[in-house]
């Protein structure tokens, strides 16, 4: 049995924490913009 190197596993794992992180970044700041737009419409005379 040669021992299999976890080299590119961890690079895989690597890229799909950063990809998870950059999804996460967008979602908040797409909340962040509907917050914006609603404070904007509910705060409109």
């Amino acid at each position: 049995m040669t021992p299999i190197p976890n080299g590119p596993t961890i690079i895989a794992n690597n890229l799909i924490l950063a990809i998870a992180e950059i999804v996460l970044t967008i979602v908040e700041i797409d909340n962040l913009e509907v917050d914006l737009i609603n404070s904007l419409i509910f705060s409109s005379p």
